[in-house]
């Protein structure tokens, strides 16, 4: 766990160190647009909640209206995502009802490394918008979730029910959460570790979750529901804000294009890149271990469904409208976290065959027989993709 904390804390410095000293770049639109909300605090703005308004004005409030300030609740959400994933991985591999002993911190610390190597999580990291927070929300929720549901936790419910509501202050799309853990809950009805009494606790949730909701209801009420038209707006509906054509976005009245949906896949596997092939190796293993009874089928059941509902919705979304690459994001997190799984799984079993391989008999050549794809050596899919991801993101710094 330690060695987990440490190196998620250790590139939280190193960040903080190239945005107060090293960082050229002035603030972005977004995020120049988020800093003046910031020194004109409201229940809530036209197209977003308080969140981003609330959290750099605390930041600049404590250290100045620099750049550095402002983009400082990036460092500290990527950081909380960092750690979230890394317990949601720990936790949910060693399967579901109250297993005993440490979590497996060796799979939360490899699900914390590939997250902070994913393309899209090192540009929030350092770009104060709204994503950075959602994931942190997303993270947690899903955690608090899987504690909830699985571990009879009280605290799993208070976790669950204030990272939706606080999330929701930032990006609304993180209530599509929500269905995921419910048809989770009821594939499993019957033998889930729910604590005793669990309604009262499950009220708890639901109000924390509205708790985060009520700001931006009181504000859209005093101002027209001005939210809901933009976000229809955005989507290309009757009755929004802004003309499609305004949008860059061919008329509804074409209908579809296919070039919508093509783009919103390519931008996903541009902005997560291979770990992706990670969570689809999950996915596989997961059906494996479903076929076998394998309680820990369980846990990767449960991490597709907490990022199945975004990603579907906004590939629904394509069918009439253009999607941005970012809108999906929250469903990367419980990927990641099945991502990281991987990975140590595949690694411990790679040391395995690399042992068993080193005690074959050479040839009369003195080479060991050939057991990998492209070299001599054992290899794995897994081990292959994150060995790619580690070298590639490297070469890039």
């Amino acid at each position: 766990m330690w060695r987990t904390v440490a190196l998620v804390l250790g590139v939280a410095v190193a960040r903080l160190v190239y945005l107060w000293w090293l960082c050229p770049y002035t603030l972005v639109e977004d995020e120049a647009h988020y800093w003046e909300w910031s020194t004109r605090l409201d229940w809530s703005y036209y197209s977003k909640g308080p969140g981003m308004a609330l959290v750099i004005r605390a930041a600049t409030e404590l250290f100045g209206t620099t750049e550095a300030a402002v983009r400082l609740p990036a460092v500290v959400a990527s950081a909380v995502a960092g750690l979230g994933v890394a317990g949601l991985a720990a936790d949910v591999s060693r399967g579901p009802g109250k297993v005993r002993g440490p979590m497996n911190w060796r799979v939360g610390f490899a699900a914390a490394a590939l997250f902070l190597l994913v393309p899209l999580t090192q540009i929030l990291a350092i770009v104060s918008t709204i994503d950075g927070p959602m994931l942190a929300c997303w993270s947690l929720a899903c955690w608090g979730g899987w504690m909830a549901l699985e571990r009879g936790s009280f605290w799993g419910w208070v976790r669950l029910g204030g990272a939706l509501g606080i999330g929701f202050a930032f990006k609304y799309t993180v209530l599509l959460l929500i269905p995921g853990i419910v048809l989770y809950a009821l594939l499993r009805r019957g033998r889930l570790t729910l604590a005793s009494g669990w309604q009262p606790l499950a009220t708890i949730a639901a109000a924390l979750t509205l708790a985060g909701l009520t700001p931006v209801v009181i504000w859209n009420a005093q101002n027209e529901w001005a939210t809901v038209r933009h976000l229809m707006g955005h989507l290309g509906m009757a009755g929004g804000d802004m003309p499609v054509a305004l949008l860059g976005r061919e008329s509804r009245d074409r209908g579809y294009n296919p070039k919508w949906t093509a783009e919103f896949v390519g931008t996903q596997l541009g902005i997560v890149g291979p770990a992706l092939a990670l969570a689809v190796i999950g996915a596989a293993q997961g059906r494996r271990w479903w076929r076998r009874r394998c309680v820990r089928a369980v846990g990767v059941l449960y991490l597709l469904l907490c990022s199945a509902p975004v990603l579907l919705f906004y590939l629904g979304v394509t069918l009439v409208s253009e999607v941005e690459g970012n809108w999906a994001a929250g469903g990367y997190p419980p990927l990641v976290a099945l991502g990281g799984w991987m990975v140590a799984l595949s690694l411990a079993r790679y040391r395995g065959l690399v042992a068993v391989w080193r005690r074959q008999p050479p040839d009369e050549r003195g080479l060991r027989p050939w057991w990998g794809y492209v070299r001599r050596k054992p290899e794995l899919p897994g081990q292959i993709w994150w060995r790619n991801i580690a070298i590639g993101r490297s070469i890039s710094y």
